[in-house]
């Protein structure tokens, strides 16, 4: 038995008064944000180095064994009934939307390109002026919430507002901020917020909006990630905070104070950032709520052995791709390094083949075992700034 094959019951206890107070609504939050880590595009399985940046253990075993997850069947095996699904991409945010008993719930979650440094360390803050709110928010998150908001727009055109009575948004970590702000941004009336593990995103008006009820953000004491950007850059922390169990949330007293701050983060980091794990999250929410299958495992996925991670790699040809671009300098040499990290091999930039018809054009020689795909090629390109001219196999 799998975890979501608790949601049924779950849906059938919910209470009329709809609130993130109750254990049960917390608990679905938690699975259909956990259900987003199960979609993996095959641009992220392209990058799947970078797939242990990612705070999810099913979503690591699936990128790395480039196993394909169909998000909708596993509703349908699951036996959710009546409910509509959709899943929307973008480079930084996945989410997955699910339509079912009148609620409307869409689970957030960071692609391995918001996972990225430069993104989160881009601390300085964006002010969003919207109905009663006039807000400061990280301005790195609140791009990303800009973006998959106006995809969410467009796919609310094919639902109707007497679909659904309420609407819950949920992420966990970089996703919990992206939804956080997103429900600033779309056009719902009261819609409903749960966070797991998220950092702060933005001063303390960006919490506080007489439109929406305050959102409930949900911490393991030994996780770091919500103490990030630090309260002296102008970022608050969560008005309502509660434990997994959802008692309100107090700092253990080993971890008050400075001295305590760099206690758990040494701690949090010994333990390779395993208390942010999406599934302790899961696990521990569904433990309170009462679920029959919270220590399960959300979903069936293949799962990685140790047989796996033991066979050596099968010998591959060595594949070349030339691609030609047109860019700055220092665009083209980063565009390099993106390659680079990817392929593990060499991303040769020199004239190996110049265009006759084009002898100014950059041109690149990517030599890999397993080349990218050319739309990942693409997304590093269109993210830096960078023309794609052409891309060719050797």
């Amino acid at each position: 038995m799998y975890a979501l094959d608790d949601v049924n019951d779950l849906l059938s206890k919910l209470p009329s008064n709809f609130d993130v107070s109750n254990p049960v609504v917390r608990y679905l939050g938690a699975i259909f944000a956990e259900l987003a880590y199960y979609h993996v595009p095959q641009w992220e399985v392209d990058d799947r180095r970078r797939a242990l940046l990612v705070p999810c253990d099913a979503h690591q075993d699936l990128v790395r064994s480039a196993a394909s997850t169909d998000v909708q069947a596993l509703i349908r095996q699951a036996e959710i009934s009546e409910a509509r699904v959709f899943i929307l991409e973008d480079r930084g945010v996945i989410v997955v939307g699910v339509l079912v008993r009148r609620v409307l719930f869409m689970g957030f979650r960071g692609t391995q390109f918001l996972f990225d440094w430069p993104i989160n360390l881009r601390s300085s803050k964006i002010r969003l002026q919207r109905r009663f709110v006039s807000a400061k928010l990280h301005k790195g998150f609140a791009t990303e919430a800009m973006r998959i908001s106006a995809k969410i727009r467009q796919q609310l055109s094919s639902l109707k507002n007497g679909d659904f009575d309420h609407v819950l948004l949920s992420g966990h970590s970089l996703g919990g901020a992206v939804a956080a702000i997103s429900a600033l941004l779309l056009p719902f009336r009261f819609p409903h917020v749960i966070t797991m593990g998220a950092p702060r995103y933005g001063n303390w008006a960006a919490y506080i909006n007489p439109c929406n009820p305050i959102s409930a953000q949900v911490r393991r004491a030994g996780d770091g990630v919500p103490t990030v950007p630090p309260r002296w850059l102008g970022y608050a922390d969560h008005p309502l905070e509660v434990f997994t169990n959802g008692r309100d949330y107090r700092d253990p007293l080993a971890y008050s104070g400075l001295t305590g701050s760099l206690f758990r983060w040494i701690g949090f980091l010994a333990r390779r950032v395993r208390p942010h794990s999406m599934e302790c999250y899961r696990k521990e929410m569904g433990i309170a709520a009462g679920a029959p299958a919270a220590h399960s495992d959300l979903a069936p996925y293949e799962r990685l052995s140790s047989y796996h991670l033991e066979q050596p790699p099968p010998q591959a040809k060595t594949l070349v791709t030339v691609v030609y671009l047109q860019a700055g300098e220092a665009a083209r040499w980063e565009f390099k390094d993106r390659i680079t990290k990817l392929t593990f091999v060499e991303a040769q930039s020199r004239y190996v083949r110049p265009d006759p018809d084009h002898p100014e054009w950059a041109c690149f020689a990517i030599f890999a075992s397993q080349m990218p795909s050319d739309d990942y090629i693409q997304r590093v390109a269109d993210d830096l700034g960078v023309k794609i001219l052409r891309i060719e196999p050797d």
